[in-house]
């Protein structure tokens, strides 16, 4: 028996190179976990509510998927359309508050308006100022990125949801051959980690 024999026969073995793979091809993605994490969580939210509504109702797939997606765009249209301008308006009325209490503080707030004097002019304004837009443009950047993310993680869903019959009779060809075990392996550790998210 050869080594290569030896070692497709030990089980133990062979998983836990398979699964230093997978650890190895994660880290090797980590710039796309995030849109990676989100399309899973779609595509496996969105396969659970068809095979619940198939179990009661004789509907095609494609029609629940688009009915699907299409209620998750409108939510999305709703949530920006409604809240964004209340999210800006309010942050527009904090803006002029602030400014309205400097040009005409009330009674009793020239005491705190000199303490906060005293302290602008002992600390480094500018070095705080320049931290507080580097913090905010970071908040930006980060928030635009990951809903960059979630777009690309509702359009892949999307799509694997779409073919999710052909997905899966194409991925059942990887059983079959030489290296059967190694997609085996890889079926296992997925097994596990879908019901452990189940």
């Amino acid at each position: 028996m050869t080594i290569w024999e030896k070692f497709i026969n030990n089980v133990r073995l062979r998983r836990a190179v398979v699964l230093a793979l997978i650890v190895v091809a994660l880290f090797a993605l980590r710039g796309l976990m995030n849109t990676i994490l989100l399309t899973f969580i779609f595509t496996f939210l969105v396969v659970r509510l068809i095979n619940f509504i198939q179990k009661r109702v004789k509907i095609p797939s494609l029609m629940i998927v688009i009915v699907v997606y299409a209620l998750i765009l409108f939510g999305v249209y709703f949530v920006v359309i409604k809240y964004a301008p209340k999210i800006f308006n309010q942050f527009e009325g904090m803006v002029k508050s602030v400014i309205a209490f400097y040009q005409n503080p009330p009674k009793g707030a020239n005491d705190v308006v000199s303490y906060i004097s005293d302290y602008i002019s002992k600390s480094d304004i500018t070095a705080q100022v320049k931290n507080g837009a580097a913090i905010l443009f970071q908040s930006i950047t980060t928030l635009g990125s990951f809903g960059v993310s979630v777009f690309m993680a509702l359009l892949l869903s999307f799509f694997f949801t779409i073919e999710k019959d052909r997905m899966f009779s194409f991925s059942r060809n990887f059983l079959k051959g030489p290296y059967s075990w190694f997609f085996k392996d890889i079926r296992y550790f997925a097994n596990i980690f879908v019901n452990t998210f189940g």
